[in-house]
C-alpha cells in the first residue's frame, strides 16, 4: 500500500463522498473507486459501508485512518530531515567563532565537534581573548559570531561598554568566578574575601593575549581602587606555579579550575567565595546589525539547539 492510497483515505473519509474527494486529490472519481477497491482487496476488510448519504466509515476503516493519519505524519517529518540533511551536506563556508578562555574551556570542544559532524564542509576559525575585546571584534565583524560571559550583577556590566548595546545576546548556562590562592596563604584560610580586600594583595593574572591589557577584569579591579599585578602571563603552568609560590593571589572561574587547576596533580590552589556577586552568564552573542552567511546561520541555530536539549 503506498503513501498516496492512505492520502486517499484521509480525503474519503474528511468528503464522505468519491466526486467530492476527486478534485482535492486530482484524479478521476473513477480512479479513486478503482484505489479503494484495491485497499479493501489487500486488507480483506471493507473501509467504507456505502449509502444515499455517503461513505459511513467501518471499524476497520477507523483503525486503518488512525493508521494512515500516523504515517503519513511520520513520512512528512522523515522527508523533512533527509531535505534538511542534504542541505547540511552541501552547506559550505567559512564562519570566524570569537570566544574567551573561559567560554571555550567550558562549551567550544563538544560543540565544535558535534557541529563539523553534521556540517562537515563548514570550516570553523577561532580567535580567543578578553569578553570586552571579543565584544569589540564581534562588532568590527558582524558577520561573526561570540561566545562572552556577562555578569549577572548589573553593576558591574560596565565593564563590556561601549560594545554590550550593540549586540544580541542568547544565554547559554551560568558560572561564577572565584578567588584562587595557595593553600598556605592566610588569604586560603577564610570563608570569603571582597574584591576591595582582594586587589589588596599581589595580583597574578592569566592573559589569553598580551595586547589584552583593558580586559574586564582589570577594569572592574579599577573600581574597586588601585591593584598591583605581581605576575601576568598566557602560560598556564607558570600562572598556577606562581600562585603556590605565593607570589600573588588570582581570579579564576569554578568551570576553568574544576577543568584545569583542580587536575594538576601536584595542585595546591585553594578557592576562596567572593562576597560581590560574581555570577556570569555564558551568552551566545551576534552584532545588532548582524549580517550572517548561511553558515553563520546554520551556527547560531546548532548552538540553540544545541543547548535547549542539553
Amino acid at each position: 500500500m503506498r503513501i498516496e492510497h492512505l492520502n486517499y483515505l484521509i480525503c474519503l473519509a474528511e468528503t464522505r463522498s468519491i466526486k467530492k474527494a476527486a478534485p482535492r486529490l486530482h484524479t478521476s472519481h473513477q480512479n479513486i473507486s478503482k484505489i479503494l477497491h484495491q485497499m479493501e482487496d489487500e486488507l480483506g476488510a471493507e473501509l467504507f459501508i456505502r449509502s444515499a448519504k455517503g461513505l459511513e466509515l467501518t471499524k476497520a476503516g477507523q483503525i486503518m485512518l488512525a493508521a494512515a493519519h500516523r504515517i503519513v505524519a511520520e513520512f512528512a517529518d522523515a522527508q523533512q530531515c533527509i531535505s534538511q540533511l542534504q542541505t547540511e551536506k552541501i552547506l559550505r563556508g567559512e564562519l570566524h567563532v570569537y570566544g574567551t578562555p573561559v567560554t571555550n574551556t567550558a562549551l567550544l570542544r563538544p560543540l565544535s565537534a558535534a557541529f563539523q559532524k553534521q556540517y562537515s564542509q563548514i570550516a570553523l576559525r577561532f580567535h580567543e581573548y578578553d569578553p570586552h575585546y571579543t565584544l569589540k571584534q564581534l562588532v568590527l565583524h558582524p558577520q561573526s559570531v561570540a561566545f562572552i560571559q556577562l555578569f549577572n550583577n548589573r553593576n558591574f556590566q560596565f565593564v563590556y561598554e561601549p560594545y554590550l548595546d550593540e549586540v544580541i545576546t542568547y544565554p547559554l548556562f551560568k558560572d561564577r568566578y572565584l578567588c584562587i590562592a595557595s593553600t598556605h596563604s592566610s588569604v586560603s584560610k577564610q570563608k570569603s574575601i571582597s574584591l576591595k580586600k582582594f586587589i589588596q594583595h599581589p595580583l597574578v593574572m592569566l592573559k589569553p593575549q598580551p595586547q589584552d591589557e583593558d580586559d574586564i577584569l582589570l577594569r572592574l579591579f579599577a573600581s574597586f581602587g588601585a591593584y598591583n599585578i605581581s605576575c601576568s602571563t598566557n602560560n598556564f603552568l607558570l600562572y598556577t606555579q606562581a600562585l603556590a609560590n605565593g607570589q600573588g593571589i588570582g581570579i579564576s572561574t569554578k568551570i576553568i579550575h574544576g577543568e584545569n587547576v583542580a587536575s594538576l596533580p601536584s595542585s595546591s590552589l585553594a578557592t576562596i567565595e567572593f562576597r560581590e556577586d560574581l555570577s556570569f552568564t555564558v551568552c551566545l552573542a551576534i552584532a545588532q546589525n548582524a549580517s550572517l552567511t548561511p553558515a553563520g546561520e546554520a551556527f547560531v541555530n546548532f548552538t540553540k539547539q544545541y543547548y535547549a536539549l542539553s
